[in-house]
């Protein structure tokens, strides 16, 4: 699914087959939290209209069934060596449409194989993308930690550990990030 398809609720209140349509949905919520993180904001998105999906809903769960069945061969491939866990943080920011949230994710990847990852529907209400940013940072910064922690109690890694590189996309939140100048925005 494009992340522009613009979805919203069901505006007539009938559900189209609104039981298959979880049944669906859930076996792929299975599916992105445990081997497919390229489906993770599409189905996120598609979940939140579990209660009364209309045709629309359908035909965009559809396109994401398609594109399963299209990449049925594609696997996530680790490398062996070097051990390096890499972040990349992005969110998006909606500011047209007040209705609705931003989503913030996260990837994680070590030997070049995603481990972790996460799309959400982002809780707090920013009133600026860098602000949107820097949630999506945080909560990327939190994962780092647990993961982090996580691998320095494996025996089979070399101690001690490289530090956690995480990539951000927008200049103005790294400019911040760097700055360590906090005012009222940056609480």
């Amino acid at each position: 699914m494009i992340s522009s398809v613009a979805l919203f609720k069901n505006k007539s209140g009938v559900p189209v087959s609104q039981l298959r349509y979880s049944q669906i949905i859930v076996s792929l919520q299975y599916l992105a939290n445990g081997t497919r993180p390229n489906i993770s904001f599409s189905v996120s998105k598609l979940a939140r209209y579990t209660n009364c999906p209309d045709r629309t809903h359908w035909s965009a769960l559809d396109r994401v069934l398609r594109y399963l069945k299209g990449t049925v061969s594609l696997v996530i491939h680790c490398g062996r060596f070097p051990v390096v866990l890499e972040g990349y943080s992005d969110a998006r920011w909606i500011a047209k449409n007040s209705a609705s949230n931003g989503c913030l994710g996260y990837v994680f990847t070590l030997c070049g194989g995603a481990v972790s990852w996460k799309s959400a529907k982002q809780t707090l209400i920013t009133r600026y993308i860098f602000e949107a940013e820097l949630c999506a940072l945080d909560t990327t910064g939190i994962n780092a930690e647990w993961l982090f922690g996580l691998l320095s109690q494996l025996p089979i890694l070399s101690q001690p550990l490289p530090s956690i590189v995480v990539y951000c996309d927008n200049q103005t939140t790294i400019t911040k990030v760097r700055s360590r100048k906090y005012n009222q925005k940056t609480k």
